[in-house]
Parts: C-alpha cells; structure tokens; sequence
C-alpha cells in the first residue's frame, strides 16, 4: 500500500513509519519547510513539502492518509498553531484525499475528555467533522489513551517523572494523584496500530478504534511505582502540593473489543514497561 503519512518526525510518527515500512509499504512522508529529517533519512522514504503538495501529480496512486502530527500545547498569544495542527491541516488533508479519490484518510486521536483542555477540544472539534462524511472516503479514527516509552517527550508525565526520580529530585510537587489513566507502552500502540492498516475495510465510511492498556492505574500508583524502580529513597513526593487541572478526568474509559477484535492484545505489563523506559535513561 502506499500511504502518506504527517507526522512522521514525532515520536509516534517515526515508529509508525518504520513498522510500515517493515510491512512493506511505500512511505512519504509530508514535511514543513524547516524539517530536520536527517535522523529520519532513508533511501525507502520518499519527503513532500507541505507546500508542494497541490503540485504532485500522482497523489491519486496513494490508497491512504495516515495523519500522526498532533500539537499538546502553546505559547501564549498562538492558539492559533494548535487549532492548525489539530484541526485545520488534517481537514486540508482529508480534502486533498477526497478531491484524489484516496480511499482512507487514518487519524490519531485521543480518549481524552474533549473537556479536558485545549487540546482535546481541537481533537474532538476534527473527531466530530471527519464522523460527518458521506462516504467519499473511509475515515479510520484510532484513539489512544496515555502512551509512554523510551525517546518520547521529556515533558511527557511518566518520562518527566523519571527523569527527575533518576536524578534525585529533592522533592515533586504533585496533586493528591487520584487520576486514573489505562498508560500503555509504545510497543503495544504500534503492533495495534500495524493490525489496524492490516484489516482496513472499504466498505465501512467511518470506523473508530480505542488502543489503551487493559487495567487502570492512579497516577499516585505509577509514581510511587517509578519511585521504586529507580531505586529512590532521596525525592520527596508532595501529594497534594498542586490542584487538580480545571475540569480534570478521574478516569479515562476505553472500550477495546473492536481492536481485540483483529488480533490485538496488549503484550507489555506497566512494570515492564516502565523498566524498558528507565533502562533508556540509564544508558
């Protein structure tokens, strides 16, 4: 299959490159003008600029639109930049797909709350339109709950709080961690992921798949669990230091028989997990 894919230089974008590309898929990958692709750079990947893509004339031979590039946040006075990552260029894209007669435009979303935030208002805002065609062409939405693993963002809550337990922290300011989330590691996202592109069915307009672990965990538990497994006895975890985020989730749900339905377990346990993803930062 030859698919075009945005966001390949992110973290899960990248994984999901090489996995397809290991499937034997022709890959391009959509790029912005300054894009750094130089640890991405291989002779099976073919790059387009974002605005050459109205000048390429074979856009009709791809069979799909992968879009991966999400934005979580912004710096003050550029909500602007979100609302074009999460919404805008994907609806350009699923345009572009349309007018070429692509047959499936897959979108990364999240379980999240649209009420959470920003960001998950922007996801829901493209959840909501992309449910709403007509059948020009099959809409395949993947929602993932928290994923987490090695070489992800710094910023990203189970790789920050490991950064800073291996580095002995003096001390964490936290909430009282009653936030339950289903974390799952990266692995298991991209095998789910893979068996996904693998089962695509023409014949259904719209189809939406929930990828998260299959247990809940407090946010209290996996800290204390991270404080373990990195041999801590230096930070002090202050529960409670912070509040909780304005409308904050208690608990995130996701309903997995659909993406069990094809084939997909969940292979990697959170202990396991979380040892391949300190094993990284110990190197």
């Amino acid at each position: 299959m030859k698919i075009l894919v945005s966001g390949g230089s992110g973290f899960l974008g990248s994984k999901v490159i090489k996995t397809l590309l290991n499937d034997g898929h022709k890959i391009t990958v959509l790029i912005r003008e300054n894009s750094k692709i130089s640890d991405q750079d291989s002779q099976d990947i073919y790059y387009l600029k974002y605005a050459d893509l109205e000048k390429e004339k074979n856009l009709n031979e791809y069979e799909a639109i992968f879009y991966c590039a999400t934005m979580y946040s912004y710096e003050k006075g550029k909500a602007i930049d979100l609302i074009d990552a999460n919404l805008i260029i994907p609806l350009q894209l699923l345009k572009t797909g349309v007018r070429n007669k692509i047959k499936f435009f897959i979108n990364i979303d999240t379980i999240i709350d649209e009420n959470l935030n920003d960001y998950s208002i922007s996801k829901s805002n493209l959840r909501y339109w992309i449910s709403k065609l007509d059948g020009s062409i099959n809409v395949v939405n993947i929602r993932i709950d928290n994923f987490f693993g090695p070489g992800d963002k710094s910023s990203k809550f189970i790789n920050s709080m490991i950064i800073s337990l291996l580095n002995n922290q003096k001390s964490i300011n936290l909430t009282n961690g009653a936030q339950q989330r289903r974390f799952i590691y990266i692995d298991d996202v991209i095998n789910a992921i893979s068996l996904i592109i693998e089962n695509l069915d023409n014949k259904k307009n719209y189809q939406e798949y929930n990828i998260s672990g299959k247990q809940s965990y407090t946010v209290k538990y996996i800290v204390e669990k991270i404080k373990k497994l990195t041999n801590n006895n230096k930070t002090e975890l202050l529960w409670g230091k912070l509040p909780y985020r304005e409308n904050e989730i208690f608990n995130t749900k996701s309903d997995l028989v659909k993406i069990k339905s094809i084939g997909w377990d969940q292979s990697t346990d959170i202990d396991s997990g979380l040892i391949k993803t300190i094993n990284y930062y110990l190197k």
